[in-house]
């Protein structure tokens, strides 16, 4: 969800101010924000439909306790106005198909110097290989540590993490591997620009559970015209709940043209190779996502040995504030022996509403057909975000 709307908190500064940590420039801020959200996923091969329609409340709190520290809680609450079929899986209600309060988020930030911070606590994170998709109506987050800074341009990061809360638990769940054990996921990462090449590198590690590498890079010519490299590769150990002792490695290419002023036109081509599909998540209650641009609304494209290509037009509209999306993947497998075929399309319009500030509409649908079976569903989003 969106932050906006800063207020000054005169209580919590108060309070504050009287701490052994408070200076005289103790600040607080506080973001509220109102997520309405419509869920419908129809299947076309007889399972079951999932319907929900949802109001989620988050409220994000900043307080600049030191120069040095920040602290920041939020709390993510959602409610359910309708729902029907399955509707306890699809990420918007507990399992009990209801509605759930949770302090999503509580850490501490601490400055050392100008550029390096050190953070604790929980929090929603967003690296490459540990992030938390907030794609319905709360976002998971993580528990974890991290250090951060920046030496010479190149901005470095160290992190561990030991647990994690999906979008509808109030729990932070220790990660749990097929033996029962607990283990935890230690990331280190960089990232740069050298002569307009853009650049990401992170390594992850999971004990006996997974090693992954992530690589991005990605660079704009003078006429606009954006290429975007991604590189996957993971290593399974025997202590992974599905793929123990395997590996898989995902390519992603991408090459971005500017039509028009108002439209651009991109072309994907992605690969999976290695002895299994690619598994981007680390286990338990983590929510990663694979930051690819075959990863779109419903499928990744990430099965063993898939092939898929895609064509995607951006369109900004003439109407200020409402820019459109198409988008079609066409993926290749085998399964069983037998070639399969993965397609699917993607249409998005989004909306920042004029005369109304912090009001923003989002409409997504998609349309999937797997030959496997039990994947031939369309699906429509409608979200509206209000920040005040």
């Amino acid at each position: 969800m969106p932050y906006i709307g800063k207020k000054v908190l005169p209580l919590a500064a108060a309070l504050l101010s009287i701490s052994p940590f408070a200076t005289a420039s103790v600040t607080a801020e506080a973001d509220l924000s109102l997520r309405t959200f419509y869920f419908d996923r129809d299947f076309k091969d007889g399972n079951t439909d999932r319907t929900s329609l949802t109001q989620a409340l988050r409220i994000d709190t900043r307080v600049n306790a030191t120069d040095m520290i920040t602290l920041g809680a939020s709390a993510f609450a959602n409610m359910k106005l309708d729902g029907s079929g399955d509707d306890q899986s699809i990420g918007t209600l507990t399992s009990g198909s209801n509605g759930y309060a949770k302090l999503g988020q509580l850490y501490a930030d601490v400055a050392f110097s100008e550029g390096t911070t050190l953070r604790l606590g929980r929090w929603v994170t967003s690296k490459a290989l540990l992030n938390d998709n907030d794609n319905r109506a709360t976002p998971p987050s993580t528990q974890a540590i991290k250090l951060e800074g920046t030496v010479g341009g190149v901005t470095l990061f160290g992190m561990y993490s030991d647990r994690a809360s999906s979008k509808t638990d109030s729990d932070f769940d220790k990660y749990e591997d097929a033996n029962g054990d607990s283990y935890g996921i230690y990331l280190l990462g960089a990232s740069g620009s050298i002569n307009g090449l853009n650049w990401v590198g992170e390594y992850g590690d999971a004990d006996d559970v997974s090693e992954q590498f992530y690589l991005n890079a990605s660079y704009t010519f003078d006429n606009g015209v954006l290429l975007d490299f991604y590189q996957y590769v993971a290593d399974y150990g025997n202590a992974h709940t599905s793929k123990a002792n395997l590996d898989s490695r995902l390519t992603n290419l991408v090459v971005q043209f500017p039509i028009t002023d108002a439209i651009k036109l991109a072309l994907a081509y992605q690969t999976v190779g290695g002895d299994t599909g690619y598994d981007f998540g680390w286990g338990g209650e983590n929510d990663s996502y694979l930051m690819t641009w075959n990863a779109i609304q419903y499928s990744d494209f990430n099965r063993q040995d898939e092939d898929s290509y895609q064509i995607r037009v951006d369109y900004k509209t003439p109407i200020a504030g409402l820019n459109l999306m198409a988008r079609h993947v066409e993926g290749e497998f085998t399964a069983g022996g037998v070639d399969q075929e993965h397609r699917e399309t993607n249409i998005d319009a989004q909306y920042a509403v004029s005369g109304i500030e912090g009001l923003n509409l989002r409409a997504r649908y998609a349309r999937v057909r797997v030959e496997t079976g039990g994947e031939d569903i369309n699906e429509l989003r409608l979200i509206a975000d209000y920040s005040f």
